[in-house]
């Protein structure tokens, strides 16, 4: 059984959706910046993309939805290092005493430069054009979404600046690698929104986590590629990547989940 919280499924097809393993499921919890997800594996928990100031919110989620303490969250990663996925990941370890662990890439400047050299000018062009954009208001700053996220549950923590800022990843994720304590879900890199951007693959119910690479469109029912990003040619080589994959399932960092076997097919 799948559990999908924070925001309605969408199915993409008529084929009925995978099965899935009767230890896992996984939540999305929305929060101020952009989704998380809880992956339920029965005793232990495994938590993907925290936004800045967003941890509280899981917290709410894990003690308020799950009955569950934060001491069962026993890994904390992100597909990517922009703020609105990575800036609560310490945070979230932190209050949990769990590992965490961030894309080999990320937060390396030299390392996205080298590989993606007009990167920063690109996003840096598109997020402004992205900004000037009406969606964006109602992403971020829209009243009800405000009063929404209001009425969400949130568990206040006090955290020592210090010991946050002093947190180091247990490990770097490379492409291929697989989570350490969650061996069956695997690390995929998809560079195009970013050079360090991941996508975690769950080869047995074939469950993706795809951050910024792909996102879910309410509007258009569908999965879009994101407005913001580095480099087209890279990014259409990550979708290559994933379709070679078994995917019948997208948990998306902004929108919603989408479900079904031809989900990839509608992209460019």
């Amino acid at each position: 059984m799948l559990t999908t919280t924070g925001a309605a499924s969408k199915v993409h097809s008529d084929s009925p959706r995978r099965p899935q393993p009767r230890s896992m499921k996984i939540h999305q919890v929305r929060t101020r910046l952009s989704n998380s997800y809880v992956v339920d594996h029965g005793d232990r928990l495994l938590v993907v993309d925290v936004g800045f100031r967003c941890h509280e919110y899981v917290l709410g989620f894990l003690e308020h939805e799950l009955g569950r303490p934060a001491s069962d969250v026993e890994l904390v990663v992100c597909t990517h290092d922009d703020a609105d996925h990575i800036g609560g990941v310490r945070h979230l370890a932190l209050a949990c005493s769990a590992a965490f662990a961030i894309p080999f890439a990320s937060r390396h400047s030299l390392r996205k430069n080298l590989n993606d050299p007009t990167g920063s000018l690109v996003r840096l062009g598109t997020s402004v054009l992205e900004a000037t954009r009406p969606r964006a208001w109602r992403m971020y700053m829209s009243p009800d979404r405000q009063s929404r996220l209001r009425r969400r549950p949130r568990k206040r923590v006090t955290l020592s600046s210090r010991d946050v800022g002093q947190l180091r990843p247990s490990l770097r994720l490379r492409h291929g690698m697989a989570l350490p304590g969650f061996e069956d879900w695997s690390v995929v890199h998809t560079p195009g929104h970013s050079w360090d951007s991941c996508c975690f693959h769950h080869a047995e119910s074939g469950a993706l986590l795809s951050g910024d690479t792909l996102l879910g469109s309410s509007e258009k029912d569908q999965l879009v590629l994101p407005s913001i990003f580095s480099n087209r040619r890279q990014m259409r080589s990550a979708l290559e990547r994933l379709r070679a994959l078994e995917v019948h399932s997208v948990y998306p960092g902004h929108g919603s989940a989408f479900h079904g076997d031809d989900l990839l097919d509608a992209l460019p």
